[in-house]
């Protein structure tokens, strides 16, 4: 542990002026000598060059010591970092104001955040999805979020990930609700878990959060919401996410969906639906060195941005009443999307229909065809 005066400058700055003193003084008892025995013109020369040398050496002298008590006073003063390092650390203490520290970033698949970067999105969330309860052995069920039965217990789970490589957090609200199947429908809360989260790529990253649901008395399609409470987040946009799905066989050819849309705004809005392509994305494998014949990260990204996946050519969707109508505020319409694919589907392909409320992400559905 360093000494407290090794810290003050004051203190060094005396040690430096008492070691040039002493040095001056030795040279003037030597001069004085030499003049009080007079033993001659060039003894009294060569006193005198030597009283000049000794006020350089002096001067010399007080800041080799100076130097070598201030290296002293850091090396005691270094935390230990192993024997014979040599290495200079800085000040043993630092201050550091109160606001500079890691923020975490936790954030689930949120298509307003995604939609804002100019991505395509899905509503059928790749982070939530439900299953039926733990049976004996453990095992659940996964369940359709398209197909759930009336005052029926089931298990909602989400997937958590934190954007961050520095800040974890700890006991992270996780807040569960659900909406009637449509857009800008009323969220009735379900119940809320606490997670911890580690940083991005260790052990605990993602995390999983679950919450048991019964589903109302009254039949009909429901769905679900997951909102990440951090109010100290890198980035608040990407804590909100929706699972939105609805599924129907084509009959000959035709399949016929119907939602509500309501503005829940103050305002009059003008809304405007958008149908698009794009499938429930797949996480891709690690990736590979760039290099020839391999995929770069911006060409990786482009297959994702929104307007990059139309309808097929044979494929068309008629939205009645309309695809662009104006709402006043509270009023509510039914949407009826009539997807007509004349071709034969050996799996369920998806539509999503993107609602927008002067041009801004209002909210949207997933629909999945099949034969």
């Amino acid at each position: 542990m360093g000494l407290p005066k090794c810290n003050d400058p004051r203190w060094r700055r005396l040690i430096l002026a008492l070691a040039a003193l002493t040095v001056l003084a030795l040279a003037l008892f030597l001069y004085l000598i030499g003049l009080h025995l007079r033993v001659g013109l060039l003894y009294l020369f060569a006193v005198t060059i030597l009283f000049c040398f000794a006020l350089a050496g002096a001067l010399a002298l007080g800041l080799l010591i100076y130097a070598l008590f201030r290296r002293w006073c850091e090396l005691r003063g270094a935390p230990p970092k192993g024997q014979g390092t040599r290495e200079k650390t800085g000040p043993s203490s630092a201050h550091l104001p109160s606001t500079i520290y890691k923020k975490p970033d936790p954030l689930i698949y949120s298509q307003s955040f995604l939609m804002a970067q100019g991505l395509a999105v899905t509503w059928d969330n790749p982070d939530i999805w439900l299953t039926e309860l733990p049976a004996s052995d453990g095992s659940m069920a996964p369940v359709a979020s398209s197909s759930l039965a009336a005052n029926h217990l089931y298990r909602i789970h989400a997937l958590i990930h934190n954007g961050s490589l520095e800040a974890p957090v700890v006991g992270m609200p996780v807040e569960f609700s659900f909406l009637t199947f449509g857009i800008g429908m009323v969220s009735t809360a379900i119940g809320t878990m606490a997670v911890n989260l580690a940083v991005k790529g260790a052990i605990g990253e993602p995390t999983e959060a679950f919450q048991d649901w019964e589903t109302p008395a009254v039949p009909g399609h429901y769905c679900v919401q997951v909102h990440l409470v951090w109010p100290d987040d890198a980035e608040l946009r990407n804590n909100l996410g929706q699972e939105n799905v609805d599924v129907k066989k084509l009959n000959s050819p035709k399949a016929t969906f119907q939602f509500p849309l309501r503005n829940d705004a103050a305002v009059v809005r003008h809304f405007q639906l958008e149908v698009n392509a794009y499938p429930r994305p797949v996480p891709p494998d690690c990736p590979e060195p760039a290099g020839p014949g391999r995929p770069r990260e911006r060409d990786r990204l482009a297959a994702h941005r929104h307007g990059s996946h139309p309808l097929p050519e044979t494929w068309s969707v008629q939205l009645a009443p309309a695809a662009e109508f104006t709402l006043r505020p509270g009023e509510q319409t039914n949407v009826v999307a009539t997807v007509n694919v004349p071709e034969t589907l050996a799996e369920p392909r998806p539509i999503n229909i993107d609602a927008f409320a002067d041009g801004t992400l209002a909210g949207g559905v997933t629909l999945y065809v099949h034969s």
